[in-house]
């Protein structure tokens, strides 16, 4: 089955210079994934020809987003208003955060992808949200959309195997499976991996209510291919979904704050929250993976963890992304 994937660039450009060679040589490697990139920068100009040049054919939009921009200025002050927060919270979010840029830059960027669709009469089969100073260290496949249903058995009972379960018919095997997409890797690590999910009761009703393991594989095969999930990488660093269920997610750009899934969750309004509460409204499942060495990027940065005493990305299991901090 052939596939197309829009990925949907973003963030401010920081060290987008040191990491776009891994973008294009890992997430670019074929011609069926495109880029749609809204970026934050004062060197614009720059990095509109830069970009051009580097991504080429894959590369089918490109646009600058200005904090100061009066649309979004105007927005963000009803929105802000609208979530009752304590000053300092409305203040730090407001302007002193760049969550809820983070997903109007993804807002206009989905709007770019509608747009070629209708230009064009074709819709995309997978949509794929990265910043553009994350470093994706191992090629981006999806040979696992063909998985059948012998193929994911034969997968169900490696990871029982490894992880020594009882049987297949478990949350945690599912869990495992599901995070291990983006990086087979991590299928068989046993330390250093955090593996979450947040699923709906119908997702978990209509896969776990049977006994045999046969059922199973019939009721989880017919998740895998219809249902409504939302892969993530470190809660919000990546995130992959199936194109149709995208809608929901973007209007985070021009709904942030309006969604709350959890009261007893003190920073409902954060990014990540946010994610997870327009998901769990619109009965997404979420599957979140991350290890210690790559969420280490995201506070105690040293480019020790990744890199080689020649300055070359080191080859490491446990490390599909890092964000690349200086």
């Amino acid at each position: 089955m052939s596939y197309k994937l829009a990925i949907i660039y973003t963030g401010e450009t920081r060290t987008i210079d040191k990491v776009y060679p891994y973008f294009i040589k890992n997430c670019l490697h074929t011609e069926n994934h495109h880029v749609f990139g809204v970026l934050q920068t004062d060197e614009s100009d720059r990095y509109s020809v830069l970009l051009k040049e580097k991504f080429g054919n894959n590369l089918m939009n490109l646009d600058f987003f200005n904090k100061n921009d009066s649309t979004y200025f105007h927005l963000k002050n009803y929105l802000l208003k609208n979530m009752n927060l304590d000053y300092s919270w409305e203040k730090y979010l407001g302007f002193n955060s760049g969550s809820m840029i983070e997903y109007y830059q993804v807002f206009l960027a989905y709007s770019s992808i509608i747009k070629k669709e209708r230009l064009e009469n074709f819709k995309y089969d997978y949509i794929i949200r990265i910043r553009c100073d994350c470093v994706i260290t191992k090629q981006l496949t999806f040979d696992w959309i063909n998985y059948s249903k012998h193929d994911i058995q034969i997968i169900f009972n490696d990871i029982k195997s490894h992880h020594g379960f009882d049987n297949i018919v478990n949350k945690d095997v599912v869990d495992i499976f599901m995070n291990g997409l983006f990086d087979k890797d991590k299928l068989y690590l046993n330390d250093g991996i955090e593996r979450k999910s947040y699923i709906s009761s119908i997702m978990y009703n209509n896969i776990f209510l049977v006994d045999d393991e046969v059922s199973f594989i019939n009721n989880f095969y017919d998740y895998f291919k219809n249902g409504k999930y939302l892969l993530t990488l470190r809660e919000n660093v990546v995130y992959l979904i199936n194109r149709k269920y995208f809608y929901p997610i973007s209007t985070l750009g021009v709904a942030y704050g309006l969604t709350k899934y959890d009261d007893a969750n003190n920073y409902w309004f954060n990014s990540e929250s946010q994610l997870k509460s327009v998901c769990n409204s619109n009965e997404i499942d979420v599957f979140d993976s991350y290890t210690k060495n790559e969420c280490g990027s995201l506070y105690s940065y040293d480019k020790n963890n990744y890199f080689d005493e020649n300055g070359d990305l080191m080859k490491l299991a446990d490390v599909f992304f890092f964000l690349m901090r200086n």
